[in-house]
């Protein structure tokens, strides 16, 4: 099992006291985690009410989308420097390195362009709950992919559900290659979203996460990156994709990417924010994502909660509210008035 830990941003000094990265008091933790982001919201919206005037809080709207922002780009730096390790770690030469992150970017836009487009090939799964099928297809198209360039299946084969016991849905993406004199090639080959049984009866809250959580895999090209590097470090050095998976670097790797699926999913949507911080409240990745990646999660959903307290006020929400209620009320005398003139 390995023990690395995502450097977590911004990490308050009494968030070490839930960090145990091993699932024992998870829950405990997490609800302690979740009541002091509960408090910091409450404060940061009070912070802002006070200093801001309600004419003027889009500074303060603004200054949120920043801080959410922020997480993305903390993300981004973590897996480079992932990446920088394992050029370290195999010895890559720059040549080598940078034949293949040319590479991954001309393949990412390939997969970019034909994830965008329907594909006559691809065909859903009729035995995809109904439910599972639209939360999917919706998000793709919130994401910008085109449901029919993606296949969806569910998994129904009894060895392999065995196989993977703990999955609840994954996915997959390929790619065509010549190894003797490493061709990859540059056309793209329908990703899949993989449901097993276990999602079925799950609450829509956690369905919801788990599909947002695939499709950002697929939006951030994570399958595709790694499948590639693994073909050059099997070209150029020999080493098996089996070994290379065994080795730290490509364990810190896999967190990183893990956790981006459900933090850059979280700061896009806040509906998503709030589901994927009621699922991992109650459960954790294992060998993944802990204490650290709720916390991160709550924050993000706090941030979006305040938002939403803020720009209800800067939209004049309760001068709306009052308004609403005074013409039910006027509605509701005009009737009474009409019923005892008849």
């Amino acid at each position: 099992m390995h023990s690395y830990a995502l450097q977590s941003m911004h990490m308050p000094w009494y968030q070490s006291c839930f960090n145990n990265g091993n699932g024992i008091l998870y829950r405990d933790n997490c609800e302690s985690i979740n009541i002091i982001q509960n408090v910091r919201g409450a404060g940061l919206f009070a912070y802002h009410r006070l200093t801001h005037k309600k004419a003027d809080l889009d500074q303060a709207l603004c200054l949120i989308k920043d801080q959410l922002a922020e997480f993305q780009t903390w993300l981004i730096a973590a897996e480079q420097d992932v990446l920088v390790a394992i050029k370290e770690h195999y010895h890559i030469s720059d040549e080598v390195w940078q034949q293949y992150l040319t590479e991954v970017q001309q393949m990412k836009h390939v997969y970019t362009n034909g994830m965008s487009n329907s594909n006559p090939i691809v065909i859903h799964d009729r035995n995809v709950p109904a439910d599972i099928m639209e939360m999917l297809t919706t998000l793709l198209q919130q994401n910008g992919i085109n449901p029919q360039s993606i296949y969806i299946k569910m998994v129904s084969d009894k060895e392999k559900i065995a196989t993977h016991k703990n999955h609840i849905a994954q996915a997959r993406s390929f790619i065509e290659t010549t190894l003797h004199n490493l061709t990859i090639s540059h056309r793209y080959i329908p990703s899949v979203i993989e449901i097993f049984p276990q999602m079925i009866t799950m609450s829509t809250e956690n369905k919801i996460s788990y599909c947002a959580h695939e499709i950002q895999h697929l939006l951030q090209h994570h399958g595709l990156s790694e499948l590639i590097l693994e073909t050059y470090l099997k070209h150029y050095y020999g080493i098996e994709a089996k070994e290379f998976k065994k080795s730290s670097e490509y364990h810190k790797l896999s967190q990183i990417h893990e956790a981006q699926a459900e933090i850059l999913s979280a700061i896009k949507n806040p509906h998503i924010a709030e589901c994927l911080k009621t699922m991992r409240k109650k459960s954790y990745y294992p060998e993944h994502l802990y204490e650290e990646h709720f916390f991160h999660l709550a924050s993000i959903n706090m941030l979006w909660k305040v938002h939403g307290w803020l720009e209800f006020f800067h939209q004049d929400g309760v001068g709306k509210i009052k308004n609403e209620w005074f013409n039910k009320i006027a509605h509701y005398t005009d009737s009474l008035k009409q019923l005892v003139g008849c």
